[in-house]
């Protein structure tokens, strides 16, 4: 799907299919990392959260689904060729873990700081692990300088403690050969697999729960180009992410996670149909706009420097934004 082909969302919550269950959430912030960014978030285009269709925005977006059930993440662990021992007992981890290394410490690396797309923290009965990602977007070919990145995303400072450590790539199952001739050494997932983990992650919830949230997992890769299914119908003929929907989907979920999920999937669908509807909580309007928050520069390089995957952050240690 072309970058593009959709206008580009005011709010962060137009295009987040996943919707936090709080500002005071790891998950709010793990996100605000992203869409709280000028230096991504910029008019022209290029990239950023709020431009649908690139990477920034669909790497949170479709990863994010494990929130409903991260313990089910287990077979995504494994693709990196780490055994996961008896039951994942805490999981957690964050997008664009900005870093800062010393040049010429890590072989093909220059530059002064790494950010990997997204990092997972897991502790299990063999103690703690650490997964780290390159990201491409379906279609895009990796080469070797993702391999050298993805190579130092296990070595960072931040990891020294951690014994168990794996890098792998995320991309299209047409790019695995690519991935494999340039970096033979390191592991790869796909797209298309990661759905299916997520599909069958959904059976773990409530069957209530599981029945509406499998058909939006679905549909979520689809508006990426990942398969070609329509969109479930909405929640009321009022319309997708109508206060019907809305609050006809709150009294059909039992989990927070799966209702936040539909609830974000039904918004995500009148954005990108040209409807503008209201957010589905209070605290949700409080939120800046695009151009405000780039305009106002409110992220700072120690900002982008939080270590959000680790197990022992805290929410003191974010800025007091919107």
């Amino acid at each position: 799907m072309s970058k593009s082909k959709y206008r580009e969302a005011q709010f962060w919550w137009q295009v987040t299919p996943v919707l936090p269950p709080s500002k005071t959430s790891r998950d709010y912030h793990i996100l605000r990392r992203l869409w709280g960014d000028h230096t991504m978030n910029t008019a022209r285009g290029g990239r950023g959260y709020y431009h649908w269709g690139t990477e920034d925005n669909m790497t949170p977006g479709l990863f994010q689904i494990w929130s409903m059930f991260p313990g089910a993440m287990r077979p995504l662990i494994e693709a990196t060729g780490m055994r996961v021992v008896g039951e994942i007992t805490f999981i957690t981890w964050a997008y664009a873990c900005e870093e800062a290394v010393e040049r010429g410490h890590h072989p093909g690396v220059n530059g002064r700081f790494l950010i990997p797309d997204i990092v997972i923290y897991f502790e299990d009965g063999d103690g703690p692990g650490i997964v780290s990602f390159e990201v491409k977007r379906p279609g895009v070919k990796p080469v070797e300088k993702d391999a050298d990145k993805l190579r130092a995303y296990t070595m960072l400072r931040s990891m020294d403690r951690y014994i168990r450590r794996k890098a792998i790539f995320l991309l299209s199952d047409d790019m695995t050969e690519v991935a494999k001739n340039i970096a033979p050494d390191l592991p790869a997932v796909t797209w298309e697999n990661m759905m299916r983990m997520q599909i069958a992650g959904a059976n773990t919830l409530s069957e209530q729960d599981a029945k509406h949230v499998g058909p939006w997992i679905s549909r979520a890769y689809s508006r990426y180009g990942i398969g070609d299914l329509p969109a479930p119908l909405p929640a009321s003929p009022a319309g997708y992410g109508s206060a019907l929907s809305i609050a006809a989907i709150s009294n059909k979920m039992q989990s927070e996670q799966a209702r936040n999920f539909v609830w974000g999937s039904e918004i995500v669908e009148a954005f990108l149909s040209g409807r503008d509807v209201e957010p589905p909580t209070d605290w949700m309007k409080d939120a800046l706009s695009r151009e405000a928050m780039s305009a106002a520069h409110l992220q700072k390089t120690r900002d982008r420097r939080i270590n959000r995957w680790h197990p022992d952050w805290q929410i003191a240690y974010e800025r007091a934004l919107p």
